[in-house]
């Protein structure tokens, strides 16, 4: 089973990474803490 993934994405460089990266982060992590409410205790 694999455990990660390779993602090539392109981006404006108005954007920047950094924002692509919080947004690719973020929208899972909030999708679990939600799921999964003891997570919550557990992650920063």
């Amino acid at each position: 089973m694999t455990d990660h993934v390779h993602v090539l994405v392109e981006v404006d460089p108005q954007l920047g990474i950094h924002r692509l990266v919080k947004h690719l982060k973020g929208v899972p992590s909030h999708s679990l803490r939600q799921e999964f409410r003891t997570l919550k205790s557990r992650l920063p």
